[in-house]
């Protein structure tokens, strides 16, 4: 009886300190391979358990220049996701200890953002399962963008 009482007990304070969290992650003009990338992704989401994380609603967003100069896009994306959960059978060989969120990133017809290809946002497990605000660095992962580009970003993250 005592110890089912102490597991509730857990069982609750784990659930409430998790629940209702927002994830903002920026990056401006990150230089990598002779571009220049910009990226934002913010959204709401709760742990569902110990390996799965679920955005209600999260929205990425990226730009890639081929200079320092705002004024010249070489691609844009944009892709806005529901019930959004972490890839459970991620095996990392880098970043241990992290959850891959993969996305597919496509056109837009009738807006300024036309760019398609692969994001991976990795973000540390611990972060997102503690219920301190906090911020971290997190890896931005972009592959097949417009056919050429590929590369890591660092994200700067908080959750509050």
């Amino acid at each position: 009886m005592k110890s089912a009482l102490i597991g509730l007990i857990i069982g609750i304070l784990f659930s409430s300190s998790i629940l209702g969290a927002t994830l903002n992650c920026e990056q401006s003009f990150y230089e990598h391979n002779g571009m220049f990338v910009s990226a934002q992704i913010n959204g709401d989401f709760s742990v569902v358990s110990e390996k799965e994380v679920k955005f209600s609603k999260v929205t990425f967003k990226y730009s890639i220049y081929e200079d320092n100069n705002e004024e010249y896009i070489w691609s844009a994306g944009l892709k806005e996701l529901e019930n959004f959960s972490n890839k459970l059978d991620y095996r990392p060989r880098k970043y241990f200890g992290h959850m891959k969120f993969p996305v597919w990133v496509n056109e837009i017809a009738g807006s300024p953002y036309y760019g398609f290809g692969y994001l991976d946002l990795i973000v540390p497990a611990k972060n997102l399962k503690s219920s301190e605000p906090s911020s971290f660095t997190s890896y931005l992962i972009m592959t097949y963008m417009d056919d050429h580009y590929g590369g890591t970003i660092k994200l700067n993250c908080s959750i509050k």
